[in-house]
């Protein structure tokens, strides 16, 4: 997983973006409803088509590719690349060549004259007018003048080791919600927000957000936020809590969970448009800091949304009123004396996280090919601990024969903490190995 320690925040880029469309949640909403929730392949590789012909104004141009390019990045010369990549595997990029055509989202084409380098050029599908709605899935891209909202070059560097869509398509509606609305400085927005749909003063919604359900988008904003992509603070109301969630911008001071501090009184930031190194930020050097009081609405005046003439019709708020978490995510405000000894509780837990050892690429391909689209984060738990486990674990799903739900198998095996039969076994020796287990004795 991409380091998060390095990334300092998100400013809206004046150069150095690409664009995506403003229908682009719509898109997969439809895709997740025919091909299920694993398709996190599909979508990097979109965007990365996107990325190197939108990103270099060739809305009508076109790209050629290998997969060894798609998978670690555009070559720019012989030993010199553009980017990362996907990081996706060679397997995922065959398979979604073969289904994006399907969908009406890109045109691919094979060189003819060269098969052995198996170079193929592609071209994101675009119509030119709406066309009204047939059986067809989709019937490809609008050209994108004015359509469009902007997202950050390196934005698909830090996505190459992300296997879950669903954390990729959270950070995005943030960044649709924040410069597709001219609001620099990002919208405050609570999990159920991110899953259905932004929400107007009224109560209706802007759209149909991500599509995922809650629970998805929690295992995402936790992931994003190990990765230092977002910040959240708590909203107060009639002794209720909401969480809400924004982009991490430049400047901005959180504490080891990701919790919003407050901005840097002095912001001493070379700019980069997206990654930047920057010294340690000192306590009293913060301005308009979140206090958790019994009374008071913590957000601070910078959250305020500010729409330039593009959305008039939704309040000026940056969060919304309405409360979203579910009963056991209810908190009231406690004492400062019990916070303190809350964090400190914690602290050394979140210390040891933010240090687990980077999963490397050979295992992170092999997660991705048995179809693992969960956070990165437990595995990486258990990498630190026993990492022989975890590969033994990894091949063996990868090659054993019959299974429906690899993920699943994977998961299910690796938490039960036991070790992988030595060598190719048959389905039904895997099962006798229960019946020679320490507790045999329980089976009927």
């Amino acid at each position: 997983m991409p380091d998060a320690t390095i990334f300092i925040g998100f400013s809206e880029p004046e150069e150095n973006w690409y664009r995506l469309p403003n229908d682009w949640f719509d898109i997969w909403h439809v895709v997740r409803k025919e091909h299920g929730s694993r398709f996190a392949p599909m979508l990097k590789m979109t965007e990365y088509i996107l990325k190197h012909t939108w990103g270099a104004g060739r809305f009508n141009g076109q790209v050629q590719l290998s997969a060894n390019e798609i998978r670690s990045g555009r070559r720019r010369k012989k030993n010199q690349r553009f980017d990362r990549g996907t990081g996706i595997s060679a397997n995922s990029v065959q398979s979604a060549g073969k289904t994006l055509p399907k969908l009406g989202l890109l045109e691919i084409k094979q060189d003819q004259n060269d098969l052995a380098r198996r170079l193929r050029t592609y071209r994101p599908h675009i119509h030119e007018t709406v066309e009204a709605q047939t059986s067809e899935l989709f019937k490809g891209f609008a050209l994108p003048t004015q359509n469009y909202f902007k997202v950050p070059k390196i934005w698909t560097d830090i996505t190459t080791n992300i296997t879950s869509a669903a954390t990729i398509l959270s950070v995005e509606y943030l960044f649709r919600h924040a410069w597709g609305f001219n609001n620099k400085e990002g919208v405050w927005l609570s999990a159920d927000e991110i899953a259905a749909g932004r929400l107007y003063s009224d109560g209706r919604r802007y759209d149909a957000g991500t599509g995922f359900n809650v629970v998805s988008i929690h295992r995402a904003l936790k992931e994003a936020l190990a990765l230092g992509l977002i910040v959240w603070t708590e909203k107060y109301e009639r002794g209720i809590s909401t969480r809400l969630f924004n982009l991490r911008f430049k400047g901005m001071h959180t504490n080891e969970k990701g919790e919003f501090l407050g901005l840097a009184a002095e912001e001493h930031l070379e700019a980069n448009n997206t990654i930047e190194v920057v010294c340690d930020t000192k306590d009293d050097n913060l301005i308009s800091p979140v206090e958790n009081s019994r009374d008071t609405n913590p957000m601070v005046a910078y959250t305020n949304q500010v729409v330039n003439n593009t959305d008039e019709a939704r309040s000026g708020r940056g969060y919304t009123l309405k409360d979203t978490l579910s009963k056991h995510d209810l908190k009231t405000p406690s004492s400062r004396g019990a916070k303190k000894a809350k964090r400190k509780g914690r602290s050394a837990k979140n210390a040891s996280d933010g240090n687990l050892l980077k999963l490397p690429d050979d295992l992170v391909e092999i997660l991705a090919e048995i179809g693992w689209s969960d956070s990165l984060l437990p595995i990486q738990q258990f990498y630190q601990k026993d990492s022989e486990l975890v590969r033994e674990w990894a091949e063996y799903t990868r090659k054993k024969t019959g299974l429906i739900n690899r993920a699943g198998y994977f998961r299910k095996r690796l938490f039960s903490g036991e070790k992988p039969p030595a060598g190719k076994v048959s389905g039904r020796e895997d099962r006798d190995r229960y019946l020679n287990s320490k507790y045999a004795e329980y089976y009927d």
